[in-house]
């Protein structure tokens, strides 16, 4: 669809969280509906995902 920019489905989500009445204007820390489906993926991460490190960057982290 010309005319539309194609974002991924957590940017979609983190803007609509933005303009959201129970945001308070504060984006993701202002939220007060915590029973919405979208509050855990508010800040635009997905909270389930877990993210495997190998040893080499283990040892870059420390």
């Amino acid at each position: 669809m010309k005319g539309i920019k194609k974002v991924s489905p957590l940017k979609a989500i983190f803007c609509y969280c933005k303009t959201c009445p129970y945001s308070n204007g504060q984006r993701n820390l202002g939220c007060t509906l915590t029973d919405c489906a979208l509050h855990p993926f508010r800040t635009g991460r997905n909270p389930y995902l877990k993210k495997q490190l190998n040893e080499e960057q283990l040892q870059k982290l420390r």
